[in-house]
């Protein structure tokens, strides 16, 4: 049997004073926001959008929604970087699928282990987890983080981060089909912009040179 000891209300002052608990969860944290960093560098550099444009749509999603978009944006594009996305996107999924169980959570120990435990347990999932049946021992890694599982998803949202970084350098801004599509429209209406407002200012200047209309 599994040894599960929950802290709950009233809460451990462990919890806030152990500093390596905190330290293990705080390193995750941290590798788990570079991950996202890069993702909004990936986002504006597919999109061929400025940074504060880029910010001002990918910043207003939710994590789950930004992967997903740039998911789609990289079956669009045509630039070699691109190749190797997908599969890292479907692991920074996965990070992100943890990372959200590991904020909803509070400490415990699982077999003398501190440990995360995902507030949405119930009494039949720690049922299943104490008795170690196969479903139990899915739901354990799904649901329980000890500081073992926080170094192995600190180490792998790291590799991740830098498998994304070294995406991102090899980006070539505009490449897509779709992105030169758009910038040719771009700069066409740019043109006729430039255009009607010359032609404007061409009737206005031949207007002013006629003389006023006798009545």
């Amino acid at each position: 049997m599994a040894g599960i000891i929950l802290n709950n209300i009233p809460f451990d002052p462990n919890n806030l004073a152990d500093d390596e608990r905190n330290a293990a969860l705080g390193r995750f944290m941290t590798a788990w926001s570079e991950v996202e960093v890069v993702c909004g560098f990936l986002f504006r550099g597919f999109a061929n959008l400025e940074a504060d444009i880029g910010g001002a749509i990918f910043d207003r999603v939710g994590v789950r929604e930004q992967i997903d978009i740039l998911g789609a944006l990289v079956e669009l594009s045509d630039d070699p970087a691109a190749a190797a996305l997908p599969g890292l996107l479907d692991e920074a999924n996965n990070l992100s699928k943890a990372r959200n169980k590991l904020v909803h959570a509070s400490w415990g120990l699982f077999n003398g282990q501190p440990a995360r435990f995902w507030q949405g347990l119930t009494s039949s999932h720690l049922s299943r987890i104490s008795e170690e049946t196969a479903k139990g021992k899915s739901e354990r890694v799904k649901f329980i983080f000890t500081l073992s599982d926080l170094g192995d998803l600190t180490r792998r949202c790291t590799a991740v981060r830098s498998k994304l970084e070294g995406c991102l350098h090899a980006v070539k801004r505009g490449r897509g089909r779709y992105s030169e599509e758009i910038q040719s429209l771009l700069d066409r209406l740019t043109q006729l912009t430039t255009e009607n407002r010359d032609l404007n200012n061409a009737l206005l200047l031949e207007k002013s040179r006629q003389p006023p209309r006798q009545e």
